[in-house]
C-alpha cells in the first residue's frame, strides 16, 4: 500500500472517466475504513494487494497484474470526456474533524485547478524537476502536488512508505 504509481494512475483516470476520486486513509481501523466506503458510496475500489478486501459489495480493482490487464485490454485511442463543470465534485477527503468520526470534505474541480495554477507558480518547481513524494496521498496534503507537478510535465518519484533511510538515499 501507500503511495505507487498505480495511485496515481487510477487518481488521474478516475478524473478522465467523470468520476469522484475518495482516497482511503490505510491506517484507519477495519470498522473505521467499512464506515467511509459505506458513506461514500463508491461504483469501484482500487485496492493494493496488500490491503485485505474490505468486504464491501462495490466492483474491486486490484492494483498490480489486474490493474495492468485492465489497461492493456482498453484500446489505444483515448475515450471521449464526459463534460464537468468546474464545481462539480472532484475529490472528497475524509477527516476526522472534532468529533473523530471521517467526514467527506468535498473539493471541486475548480479548487484544484486554482491550487494548482498557484503552486506551480509560487512552489519553484519546474517541468524539469523530479518530485519525491513523502506524504501519503490519501491526504490532502499529499494529493495537492501531483496536480502542478503533473501540469508541469514533472517527473513523480513515488515512496510506498516513508522511510528516512530511503529518503536520503533518493535525495
Amino acid at each position: 500500500g501507500g503511495n505507487t504509481h498505480e495511485l496515481l494512475e487510477a487518481y488521474f483516470g478516475v478524473l478522465l472517466a467523470g468520476g469522484v476520486l475518495v482516497p482511503l486513509n490505510i491506517r484507519l481501523a477495519a470498522a473505521e475504513l467499512a464506515d467511509v466506503v459505506d458513506d461514500c458510496a463508491p461504483v469501484v475500489l482500487f485496492r493494493h494487494p496488500d490491503h485485505a478486501d474490505p468486504g464491501h459489495p462495490v466492483r474491486q480493482v486490484v492494483l498490480g497484474d489486474e490493474h495492468e490487464a485492465l489497461l492493456a485490454a482498453q484500446p489505444d485511442a483515448a475515450p471521449p470526456r464526459p463534460p464537468v463543470d468546474e464545481r462539480d465534485p472532484a475529490e472528497i477527503f475524509y477527516t476526522s474533524g472534532t468529533t473523530g468520526t471521517p467526514k467527506g470534505a468535498v473539493l471541486s474541480h475548480r479548487s484544484l485547478y486554482l491550487h494548482a495554477v498557484h503552486s506551480a507558480l509560487t512552489n519553484g518547481i519546474t517541468g524539469d524537476d523530479v518530485v519525491l513524494h513523502t506524504i501519503p496521498l490519501f491526504h490532502v496534503n499529499g494529493w495537492g502536488t501531483p496536480h502542478y507537478v503533473t501540469a508541469l510535465g514533472g517527473v513523480h518519484v513515488m515512496l510506498p512508505r516513508f522511510d528516512p533511510g530511503e529518503v536520503l538515499r533518493l535525495v
